[in-house]
């Protein structure tokens, strides 16, 4: 297997699978069969050089990308000795500290997904615990919105990559709808990842947070409302 040859295949299969595409799909965008799209992907052959433009196209990129070998950012977990302690840090093949990016991406996180997380628990929280309009059947509502606690993280982060895939039932449901042209690649982008990441951390734990905040309404004494209404 020549240079080219193994860099063309790794691209291929590379840029497909970012795009979360079938080899039968790409096969049938262009005219070809999934043996021929594995047989280029494993090096055991290359797509005629007329063939290149399409398939630069159905890979959404162009043909100095997929002829360049790809370049690979290697991450470790080392020790920074450089300043009066020693400590772990996340740095990028050069030795660039990157704590301080990851840092402040898992703050943006936190605030995207606990901010909405503590306000809809406050509000369920007095509703379902208001004297007032003593709502029925709190027990079964209570087990509802913990549930999604309940299931593991990454079951729940599956769930999610196939519900919001370019070719899951969210694009489908909108495109079918008229809402949009094209699939919308929610994955592809750092603002649409970073809102499943917000979305799916707060479906999973809003539910233990109105229960928490449930339980300490509850446990004020009613003769403190009794004294705020008079």
């Amino acid at each position: 297997m020549t240079d080219v040859t193994n860099t063309l295949a790794e691209n291929i299969r590379l840029r497909r699978r970012e795009l979360h595409m079938t080899q039968g799909e790409l096969a049938a965008r262009l005219g070809y069969s999934a043996k021929a799209i594995s047989k280029w992907e494993q090096g055991g052959g290359t797509p005629p050089t007329v063939l290149l433009p399409a398939l630069a196209n159905a890979l959404r990129t162009n043909i100095d990308d997929l002829m360049t070998a790809p370049t690979k950012k290697k991450f470790f977990l080392g020790i920074d000795g450089g300043g009066t302690k020693t400590e772990f840090a996340l740095a990028d093949a050069d030795g660039t500290i990157l704590i301080l990016k990851y840092a402040l991406n898992t703050m943006i996180l936190w605030i995207a997904g606990a901010l909405p997380q503590f306000v809809i628990a406050m509000l369920l929280a007095v509703f379902f615990t208001s004297y007032r309009l003593n709502i029925k059947g709190q027990g079964f509502f209570k087990t509802v919105i913990y549930m999604p606690n309940l299931i593991m993280a990454s079951a729940f982060a599956m769930l999610f990559f196939a519900l919001f895939s370019e070719n899951g039932p969210v694009n489908a449901s909108l495109v079918s709808m008229g809402i949009i042209a094209k699939p919308i690649r929610f994955l592809a982008s750092v603002a649409g990842t970073r809102g499943l990441v917000a979305l799916m951390n707060f479906l999973m734990w809003f539910g233990n947070t109105t229960i928490l905040l449930m339980a300490a309404v509850m446990g004020i004494n009613p003769a403190l409302f009794e004294a705020a209404e008079l």
